[in-house]
């Protein structure tokens, strides 16, 4: 496990899964009909327990790239701070391994309670898990 710190805040753009886990891959690829790869873009999960379920989104950030955003996305932000993560190589071979990441990265005590799980897809082969800590 490591800790990883995010400089500033990050703008996101979001598709909610319909359900979880069954409506994760749903939500991507209707995400990625919508924008798809490109220089610039950065593909995201995120997911937090909402009213005893999760809550799953697939976002886009689109850094400094003036894009049109479609409406019907919602707005979400990724806070700066600190991070407890994992990098998962070649995801594809193994999805349960994110779950089993997030498991083991929740166990740590400097969670923020109010946080949520984050997963940067580096690539389309590795994908980087991660949980917001508590701010120092």
């Amino acid at each position: 496990m490591d800790t990883v710190m995010l400089e500033s805040d990050t703008i996101v753009f979001c598709v909610n899964a319909k359900s979880f886990p069954e409506g994760v891959q749903e939500a991507h690829q209707s995400l990625h009909a919508k924008y798809p790869p490109a220089p610039g873009r950065q593909y995201y999960g995120i997911s937090y327990l909402y009213e005893g379920e999760i809550n799953y989104k697939a976002a886009v950030g689109f850094g400094d790239l003036a894009e049109d955003i479609s409406p019907d996305l919602e707005k979400f932000v990724i806070r700066k701070g600190k991070y407890a993560g994992k990098v998962i190589r070649n995801f594809m071979e193994d999805i349960p391994a994110i779950g089993r990441a997030f498991r083991d990265l929740l166990k740590d005590v400097r969670i923020d309670p109010n946080g949520y799980c984050l997963e940067e897809y580096i690539n389309f082969n590795d994908v980087r898990c991660l949980v917001k800590l508590k701010d120092d």
